[in-house]
């Protein structure tokens, strides 16, 4: 019995020793964690992340004056258009039959046929963002149809949280990330 409560002491007394060894240790390696640095004057930078989306300021519905057929699509969506410029190649409902049934004669008929009747082009009307495209090469639409969607101006309309509002101010600079092209920065 004597042998037993020897030998628990010892055990007790080692476990004391080897836990007050740890412990110290720990406690020299947080003292030995700090580090001087020079202090800088200088301008603090507060990011603010938040959420929102994109949305045209004016939008303008691009519609043919006649129903036909997309022979080419020269925009994609996203792209800055000026006025003036190209935006697509249609063709009327009489001219996409002409040709199709001239296709079915063979090349040549084709060719003199596309020659005799062209197609129509669509233009830009304001300099502006494609932001819908709605039709593909060789879909038909009605005159009713908008093909394309344009926007002079582009807003985005982001939630803030309410403690972060007084962080920001009129005319301050903004970066947007779109899911889209997460990649890409956009000052």
């Amino acid at each position: 019995m004597k042998g037993k409560l020897l030998f628990l002491i010892i055990v007790l007394l080692i476990g004391a020793v080897i836990t007050w060894l740890y412990f110290s240790k720990i406690k020299e390696e947080k003292q030995n964690n700090y580090k001087k640095v020079q202090v800088v004057r200088g301008d603090i930078n507060v990011s603010i992340l938040s959420t929102g989306y994109v949305q045209p300021e004016n939008r303008l519905e691009i519609k043919s004056p006649v129903s036909g057929r997309v022979e080419q699509v020269l925009v994609i969506e996203g792209q800055m258009v000026k006025k003036g410029q190209i935006l697509m190649i249609i063709s009327s409902t009489e001219r996409a039959a002409l040709i199709d049934a001239a296709s079915a004669r063979g090349t040549e008929e084709r060719k003199k046929w596309e020659e005799y009747y062209k197609p129509i082009p669509v233009f830009a009307p304001i300099d502006g963002t494609i932001i819908l495209r709605s039709v593909e090469p060789g879909q038909s639409f009605t005159s009713q149809d908008a093909i394309l969607v344009m926007s002079d101006r582009l807003t985005v309309k982001a939630q803030v949280d309410e403690t972060d509002i007084a962080k920001i101010k009129q005319g301050q600079d903004a970066n947007i990330v779109l899911d889209a092209y997460s990649e890409r920065v956009i000052p």
